[in-house]
């Protein structure tokens, strides 16, 4: 099903690309594949920043930074949600 759905001809930065990255990283950590888990977990995070869309930012982060935890990259897996936490702490103008 995700194979049809990554074919089809959709702008490269919208939600709709990102979303099977997002589906995939959460199957790939089920699954044990932890670099599969990293990749698309990254490459969602990395649409959510571009859109921005702060939900499927956080989304990727959160697999991507749990398959590093798993392969033994703790404090890579980590900083990401880190510098977020911080990012989100800041004062609003």
């Amino acid at each position: 099903m995700l194979y049809r759905f990554e074919t089809l001809e959709l702008d490269e930065a919208c939600r709709e690309r990102a979303l099977p990255d997002w589906t995939e990283s959460r199957l790939a950590l089920s699954k044990g594949r932890h670099e599969d888990t990293v990749r698309r977990g990254d490459r969602a995070r990395s649409l959510g920043v571009r859109l921005p869309d702060p939900d499927m930012e956080a989304l990727g982060l959160v697999y991507s930074g749990h398959g590093m935890v798993a392969i033994g990259e703790i404090e890579r897996g980590l900083a990401p949600c880190r510098r977020l936490r911080n990012r989100l702490r800041e004062p609003t103008s």
